[in-house]
């Protein structure tokens, strides 16, 4: 049953409950003690009519306020409710979206900071790349360099070898080529010798030719030492004598044999003297 049919009958409960009531305590009054006033009958019912009907009346307004109020009460109670629940909603959802926002900024921090720490271990491992890197070039310099003292080291030991070498060789070879001319000389000296002997022992002093003349002389031969030309370098200023010298020559041709086919030559000056 709605509220709109409990109102009226609850009304019409009520005010026959009330006029019940107040017929009954009339009823139950002694009549020495009941004051009645000095009303008609008919008046006195009308007047307790309306009495009693302003008081269901006003009992009912107040029960329609009570119920009103108690309305607004359940609606207000309701309505805060609502908003509580609204608030707890909201609260909750903004708690959820807090919660959700630190997961997602721990997780992105989590992620920075594993992308830090992979940043930090490669440049890490590329220093110590690096580090080993240059470690490598400053061994391989360090052995490079090494290796260019220790052959420069040896290339001076060489040098100054080749250099002792060379001057110890230059030496012998100045000392044997000294002991070459020297002996050469002696030899040469000997060939020009055996020539000039050769020539001596061919050699016819002039008639009435004095002695002690003397003239230098050049002669060129083939290598069988076959006279080939006679020439006076320097004369002894006795015409007949260098004539004769001369002539000497080239009765002595052929002329004697070296003693090292190393001395022979095309042309040899010599000193004849006619003692």
């Amino acid at each position: 049953m709605g509220p709109e049919l409990r109102l009226p009958l609850l009304l019409s409960v009520l005010l026959h409950g009330v006029l019940i009531g107040l017929m009954a305590f009339s009823l139950d009054q002694p009549p020495e003690v009941l004051e009645v006033p000095a009303v008609a009958p008919e008046q006195q019912a009308v007047e307790a009519v309306a009495v009693d009907a302003a008081q269901v009346e006003a009992e009912v307004q107040r029960l329609r306020d009570e119920r009103e109020a108690a309305q607004q009460a359940e609606q207000q109670r309701v309505a805060d409710a609502a908003a509580r629940q609204k608030r707890a909603r909201e609260q909750a959802a903004e708690a959820e979206r807090k919660r959700k926002a630190e997961e997602r900024r721990l997780a992105d921090l989590a992620r920075k900071r594993e992308a830090e720490e992979k940043r930090r271990v490669e440049a890490e491992q590329q220093r110590q790349a690096e580090e080993r890197r240059l470690a490598e070039l400053e061994r391989q310099r360090t052995l490079e360099a090494e290796k260019r003292r220790r052959e420069e080291e040896e290339r001076k030991q060489r040098q100054a070898a080749e250099q002792a070498l060379k001057a110890q060789m230059a030496e012998e070879e100045r000392r044997l080529a000294a002991e070459r001319s020297r002996a050469n000389l002696r030899l040469k000296a000997q060939y020009v010798a055996e020539i000039s002997g050769k020539v001596q022992r061919n050699w016819l002093r002039p008639p009435g030719m004095p002695g002690g003349l003397r003239c230098s002389v050049r002669v060129r031969q083939l290598p069988g030492g076959e006279v080939v030309g006679v020439s006076i370098v320097e004369s002894s200023g006795n015409v007949a004598f260098d004539r004769s010298v001369e002539g000497a020559v080239r009765k002595a041709s052929p002329l004697p044999a070296p003693p090292d086919p190393a001395l022979f030559e095309r042309e040899i000056d010599f000193i004849f003297s006619g003692d």
